[in-house]
Protein backbone atom coordinates (compact mmCIF):
# COMPACT_ATOMS: atom_id res chain seq x y z
CA UNK A 1 0.00 0.00 0.00
CA UNK A 2 1.51 3.33 -1.02
CA UNK A 3 0.26 6.88 -0.69
CA UNK A 4 1.86 10.12 -1.86
CA UNK A 5 1.22 13.85 -1.84
CA UNK A 6 2.51 16.30 -4.45
CA UNK A 7 1.36 19.91 -5.08
CA UNK A 8 -1.38 19.46 -2.48
CA UNK A 9 -2.78 16.42 -4.31
CA UNK A 10 -3.08 12.91 -2.85
CA UNK A 11 -2.35 9.76 -4.81
CA UNK A 12 -3.10 6.29 -3.40
CA UNK A 13 -1.86 3.03 -4.92
CA UNK A 14 -3.34 -0.31 -3.86
CA UNK A 15 -1.82 -2.14 -6.82
CA UNK A 16 1.27 -1.68 -8.98
CA UNK A 17 1.39 1.48 -11.06
CA UNK A 18 3.27 4.59 -12.19
CA UNK A 19 3.25 8.06 -10.64
CA UNK A 20 4.14 10.53 -13.43
CA UNK A 21 5.53 13.99 -12.59
CA UNK A 22 5.86 16.41 -15.50
CA UNK A 23 6.60 19.52 -13.44
CA UNK A 24 7.88 20.00 -9.90
CA UNK A 25 8.22 23.57 -8.58
CA UNK A 26 11.37 24.32 -6.61
CA UNK A 27 9.39 25.06 -3.43
CA UNK A 28 7.26 21.90 -3.64
CA UNK A 29 7.66 18.80 -1.46
CA UNK A 30 6.82 15.16 -2.16
CA UNK A 31 5.51 13.29 0.89
CA UNK A 32 5.20 9.52 0.62
CA UNK A 33 4.32 6.55 2.81
CA UNK A 34 5.30 3.05 1.68
CA UNK A 35 3.92 0.04 3.60
CA UNK A 36 5.19 -3.53 3.41
CA UNK A 37 2.94 -6.58 3.51
CA UNK A 38 2.18 -8.33 6.79
CA UNK A 39 4.00 -11.54 7.68
CA UNK A 40 2.25 -14.91 8.15
CA UNK A 41 1.58 -16.27 11.61
CA UNK A 42 3.13 -19.57 12.62
CA UNK A 43 1.15 -22.82 12.61
CA UNK A 44 0.94 -24.82 15.83
CA UNK A 45 1.53 -23.21 19.28
CA UNK A 46 2.82 -20.24 17.37
CA UNK A 47 3.75 -16.58 17.43
CA UNK A 48 1.93 -13.87 15.52
CA UNK A 49 3.16 -12.55 12.20
CA UNK A 50 4.98 -9.23 12.10
CA UNK A 51 3.52 -6.16 10.44
CA UNK A 52 5.17 -4.68 7.37
CA UNK A 53 7.58 -1.78 7.73
CA UNK A 54 6.18 1.73 7.20
CA UNK A 55 8.51 4.23 5.50
CA UNK A 56 7.11 7.78 5.74
CA UNK A 57 9.12 10.76 4.56
CA UNK A 58 9.03 14.23 2.95
CA UNK A 59 11.43 15.01 0.10
CA UNK A 60 12.00 18.44 -1.50
CA UNK A 61 13.15 19.10 -5.05
CA UNK A 62 12.45 15.67 -6.51
CA UNK A 63 12.93 15.23 -10.24
CA UNK A 64 10.33 15.00 -12.96
CA UNK A 65 9.67 11.66 -14.63
CA UNK A 66 7.97 8.34 -13.86
CA UNK A 67 8.01 6.89 -10.35
CA UNK A 68 7.45 3.11 -10.39
CA UNK A 69 5.17 1.74 -7.65
CA UNK A 70 5.17 -1.90 -6.52
CA UNK A 71 2.55 -2.73 -3.88
CA UNK A 72 3.01 -5.82 -1.72
CA UNK A 73 0.93 -8.84 -2.62
CA UNK A 74 -1.31 -10.36 0.02
CA UNK A 75 0.49 -12.86 2.23
CA UNK A 76 -0.52 -16.42 1.45
CA UNK A 77 -1.74 -18.84 4.08
CA UNK A 78 1.05 -21.21 5.10
CA UNK A 79 0.63 -24.97 5.06
CA UNK A 80 0.25 -27.32 8.02
CA UNK A 81 3.08 -28.03 10.44
CA UNK A 82 4.57 -30.68 8.17
CA UNK A 83 5.01 -27.94 5.57
CA UNK A 84 7.11 -25.94 8.04
CA UNK A 85 9.86 -28.54 8.30
CA UNK A 86 12.83 -26.73 6.83
CA UNK A 87 10.58 -23.94 5.57
CA UNK A 88 11.02 -21.28 8.25
CA UNK A 89 11.90 -18.59 5.73
CA UNK A 90 8.59 -16.82 5.32
CA UNK A 91 8.07 -13.07 5.25
CA UNK A 92 5.42 -10.81 3.85
CA UNK A 93 6.00 -9.20 0.49
CA UNK A 94 7.79 -5.86 0.19
CA UNK A 95 6.54 -2.62 -1.36
CA UNK A 96 8.82 -0.29 -3.31
CA UNK A 97 8.90 3.22 -4.73
CA UNK A 98 11.51 3.75 -7.45
CA UNK A 99 12.57 7.28 -8.44
CA UNK A 100 13.29 8.20 -12.07
CA UNK A 101 17.02 8.25 -11.20
CA UNK A 102 16.86 4.64 -9.97
CA UNK A 103 16.78 5.29 -6.21
CA UNK A 104 14.59 2.65 -4.56
CA UNK A 105 12.59 3.17 -1.35
CA UNK A 106 11.68 -0.20 0.18
CA UNK A 107 9.24 -1.17 2.93
CA UNK A 108 10.05 -4.75 3.93
CA UNK A 109 7.39 -7.38 4.58
CA UNK A 110 6.76 -8.63 8.12
CA UNK A 111 8.45 -11.72 9.54
CA UNK A 112 6.73 -15.07 9.99
CA UNK A 113 5.75 -16.12 13.51
CA UNK A 114 7.64 -19.04 15.02
CA UNK A 115 6.01 -22.47 15.46
CA UNK A 116 6.32 -25.51 17.73
CA UNK A 117 8.77 -26.67 19.05
CA UNK A 118 10.86 -23.67 20.05
CA UNK A 119 11.22 -21.98 16.65
CA UNK A 120 12.01 -18.29 16.88
CA UNK A 121 10.13 -15.56 15.04
CA UNK A 122 11.47 -14.59 11.64
CA UNK A 123 13.12 -11.22 11.02
CA UNK A 124 11.28 -8.81 8.71
CA UNK A 125 9.97 -5.28 8.40
CA UNK A 126 8.61 -6.07 11.86
CA UNK A 127 9.67 -9.32 13.52
CA UNK A 128 7.39 -12.31 13.94
CA UNK A 129 6.52 -13.46 17.47
CA UNK A 130 8.36 -16.40 19.04
CA UNK A 131 6.62 -19.75 19.52
CA UNK A 132 6.86 -21.73 22.73
CA UNK A 133 8.79 -24.75 23.76
CA UNK A 134 8.60 -28.13 25.48
CA UNK A 135 11.45 -26.82 27.62
CA UNK A 136 9.62 -25.40 30.64
CA UNK A 137 12.03 -22.56 31.30
CA UNK A 138 12.94 -21.57 27.77
CA UNK A 139 12.16 -18.23 26.22
CA UNK A 140 11.63 -18.39 22.47
CA UNK A 141 12.72 -15.10 20.94
CA UNK A 142 10.73 -12.99 18.52
CA UNK A 143 12.28 -11.86 15.25
CA UNK A 144 14.05 -8.53 14.83
CA UNK A 145 13.16 -5.68 12.50
CA UNK A 146 15.31 -5.43 9.39
CA UNK A 147 14.45 -1.73 9.11
CA UNK A 148 15.14 -0.02 12.46
CA UNK A 149 13.09 3.14 12.76
CA UNK A 150 10.40 1.78 10.46
CA UNK A 151 9.42 -1.40 12.32
CA UNK A 152 9.73 -3.24 15.65
CA UNK A 153 10.72 -6.68 16.91
CA UNK A 154 8.35 -9.51 17.81
CA UNK A 155 7.62 -10.65 21.35
CA UNK A 156 8.95 -13.85 22.94
CA UNK A 157 6.91 -16.94 23.77
CA UNK A 158 7.16 -19.17 26.85
CA UNK A 159 5.44 -22.19 28.36
CA UNK A 160 3.43 -21.36 31.50
CA UNK A 161 3.53 -22.35 34.32
CA UNK A 162 7.24 -23.08 34.35
CA UNK A 163 6.69 -26.20 36.45
CA UNK A 164 4.51 -28.00 33.81
CA UNK A 165 1.47 -28.18 36.12
CA UNK A 166 -0.66 -26.97 33.24
CA UNK A 167 -0.12 -27.78 29.58
CA UNK A 168 -0.48 -24.13 28.64
CA UNK A 169 1.63 -22.91 25.72
CA UNK A 170 1.57 -19.30 24.60
CA UNK A 171 3.20 -17.56 21.65
CA UNK A 172 4.58 -14.04 21.44
CA UNK A 173 2.90 -11.24 19.54
CA UNK A 174 4.25 -10.07 16.19
CA UNK A 175 5.91 -6.67 16.07
CA UNK A 176 4.06 -3.65 14.71
CA UNK A 177 5.33 -0.62 12.82
CA UNK A 178 4.66 1.52 15.91
CA UNK A 179 5.67 -0.83 18.74
CA UNK A 180 7.08 -4.24 19.62
CA UNK A 181 5.01 -7.39 20.07
CA UNK A 182 4.14 -8.41 23.63
CA UNK A 183 5.96 -11.22 25.40
CA UNK A 184 4.03 -14.19 26.73
CA UNK A 185 5.12 -15.45 30.11
CA UNK A 186 4.23 -16.49 33.67
CA UNK A 187 3.26 -14.08 36.42
CA UNK A 188 6.49 -14.68 38.32
CA UNK A 189 8.71 -13.73 35.42
CA UNK A 190 6.66 -11.33 33.27
CA UNK A 191 8.47 -8.14 32.32
CA UNK A 192 6.35 -5.15 33.31
CA UNK A 193 3.60 -4.46 30.79
CA UNK A 194 3.68 -7.89 29.16
CA UNK A 195 1.04 -10.57 29.19
CA UNK A 196 0.41 -14.03 30.63
CA UNK A 197 -1.95 -14.78 27.76
CA UNK A 198 -1.06 -15.46 24.17
CA UNK A 199 0.38 -12.01 23.65
CA UNK A 200 -0.96 -9.08 21.71
CA UNK A 201 0.61 -7.86 18.50
CA UNK A 202 2.49 -4.57 18.51
CA UNK A 203 0.60 -1.43 17.57
CA UNK A 204 0.91 0.01 14.10
CA UNK A 205 2.30 3.33 12.92
CA UNK A 206 -0.07 6.20 13.75
CA UNK A 207 -0.61 9.04 11.27
CA UNK A 208 -3.29 11.18 9.63
CA UNK A 209 -1.30 11.19 6.41
CA UNK A 210 -4.25 10.26 4.18
CA UNK A 211 -6.65 12.62 5.97
CA UNK A 212 -7.84 10.08 8.55
CA UNK A 213 -5.99 9.60 11.85
CA UNK A 214 -5.38 5.86 12.22
CA UNK A 215 -2.83 3.06 12.66
CA UNK A 216 -1.07 1.12 9.91
CA UNK A 217 0.73 -2.25 9.95
CA UNK A 218 -0.09 -3.72 13.36
CA UNK A 219 1.40 -7.07 14.43
CA UNK A 220 -0.51 -10.35 14.75
CA UNK A 221 -1.55 -11.81 18.11
CA UNK A 222 0.14 -14.87 19.62
CA UNK A 223 -1.69 -18.18 20.01
CA UNK A 224 -2.74 -19.99 23.19
CA UNK A 225 -3.04 -23.77 23.63
CA UNK A 226 -5.19 -24.34 26.74
CA UNK A 227 -6.28 -22.54 29.91
CA UNK A 228 -8.59 -19.68 30.81
CA UNK A 229 -6.59 -16.82 29.36
CA UNK A 230 -7.35 -15.69 25.81
CA UNK A 231 -5.15 -15.72 22.76
CA UNK A 232 -3.52 -12.42 21.84
CA UNK A 233 -5.29 -9.69 19.94
CA UNK A 234 -3.88 -8.19 16.78
CA UNK A 235 -2.19 -4.83 17.20
CA UNK A 236 -3.94 -1.60 16.22
CA UNK A 237 -3.60 -1.13 12.49
CA UNK A 238 -4.77 -4.42 11.03
CA UNK A 239 -2.94 -7.23 12.87
CA UNK A 240 -4.88 -10.51 13.00
CA UNK A 241 -5.79 -12.11 16.34
CA UNK A 242 -4.22 -15.35 17.56
CA UNK A 243 -6.01 -18.69 17.85
CA UNK A 244 -6.94 -20.45 21.12
CA UNK A 245 -6.85 -24.22 20.51
CA UNK A 246 -9.08 -25.09 23.46
CA UNK A 247 -11.76 -22.38 23.06
CA UNK A 248 -12.54 -20.63 19.78
CA UNK A 249 -14.30 -17.79 21.67
CA UNK A 250 -10.92 -16.72 23.07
Amino acid sequence: HEIGHAFGLKHTFTSNGTFSVSDFPTDAVLEYMVIGGGGPGGNGLAGGGGGGAVVHSMVPNVGVGNYAIVVAQATGRPGDRAWYSGQHTGTGHKSTLTYPNGTVITADGGGQGGHWDGVTGRDGGCGGGGSNSSNNNAWVAGGATRQPGYGSRGGSGQRYPDDSSDNNHRGGGGGGAGGGGRWSCGLTSAPQGNSISGSHGGMGYYTNFDGTARYWAGGGGGSCWTGNTPAGNGGLGGGGGGNHQGDSSK
